[in-house]
């Protein structure tokens, strides 16, 4: 761009057509398409950048860099899809498991619940809160009234 600069001036409608003043802010797909977009440009203009020292193998080199790193962003989102997608499945296996354990645990405590206090609550996986303590499942018979001690 130093080179389209000095030959054509920043205020020229050649320079402006680059359109690369503001690529350090971009994204990297947007990086990727304002690098292609001067490629492209470099080799229109090439016979008249020559004189600045511009060579196609330059170009060239660009070319090939801004293609290792369009499939590195390609790699990179697939990685992270791959990531998100794993994540996921662990969250449903999760949730299975849990179901699975909590599905255990009433059988466990419908077993207990009348006869042994203290083996009805190792099945009590989480205990109800109340608003100023922390106290156990209370467990509930077949007409739904506590059992007493």
């Amino acid at each position: 761009m130093v080179r389209v600069k000095n030959k054509y001036g920043i205020s020229s409608p050649d320079y402006k057509r680059f359109s690369s003043s503001n690529m350090y802010n971009e994204t990297d797909s947007d990086l990727v398409r304002t690098a292609r977009r001067v490629i492209r440009l470099a080799t229109e203009y090439l016979n008249d950048l020559y004189e600045k020292g511009l060579r196609q193998s330059e170009i060239d080199e660009l070319s090939n860099k801004i293609d290792l790193f369009d499939k590195s962003i390609e790699v990179k989102d697939i990685a992270v899809q791959d990531r998100d997608n794993a994540t996921q499945k662990r969250a449903i296996m999760a949730n299975e498991l849990y179901s699975l354990i909590s599905e255990l645990f009433d059988y466990g405590k419908q077993q207990y619940v009348d006869k042994d206090e203290a083996k009805y609550n190792d099945y009590v996986i989480y205990s109800n809160q109340t608003s100023s303590s922390t106290a156990p499942e209370q467990p509930k018979t077949d007409n739904n009234m506590l059992p007493t001690d």
